[in-house]
């Protein structure tokens, strides 16, 4: 796996680690009252904060999706330059703009989906 990067040994010493420190966070949440537990608990997220997060992210991919699909012909240009190889204009349809009109609809589509989320929250907190 990756015994080149990370000897065994110690990738065994670090998952028991993490282990250890997520048992320790679990028992913090069931026993508030053991005061040196309570540095091992997770911090507990409302649900206004995790909608908020939600809509952040699918903003961020659709933002992404968007910079991926005006790239990826660029890319592409770039690559057939540099290698001396132009390409046909099947290669062009196929590979270069149907990827990226995939790309940017799904780009558009998050941004749609991130506004939604984001009305609905605030029509959640008009309640």
């Amino acid at each position: 796996m990756a015994d080149w990067l990370i000897p065994r040994w110690l990738q065994v010493v670090l998952l028991a680690a993490l282990a250890v420190i997520i048992g320790l966070g679990k028992l913090a949440r069931r026993n508030p009252g053991v005061a040196w537990l309570q540095p091992f608990r997770l911090p507990v997220l409302d649900q206004g904060r995790k909608e908020e997060m939600a809509a952040r992210s699918w903003a961020m991919t659709g933002l992404e999706l968007l910079f991926m699909g005006v790239v990826w012909p660029l890319g592409g240009y770039a690559v057939s330059i540099m290698v001396f190889n132009p390409l046909s204009v099947r290669d062009q349809v196929l590979w270069l703009w149907s990827v990226s009109a995939v790309c940017i609809a799904g780009g558009v589509w998050c941004l749609w989906r991130a506004t939604r989320l984001r009305r609905g929250a605030e029509r959640d907190r008009g309640r």
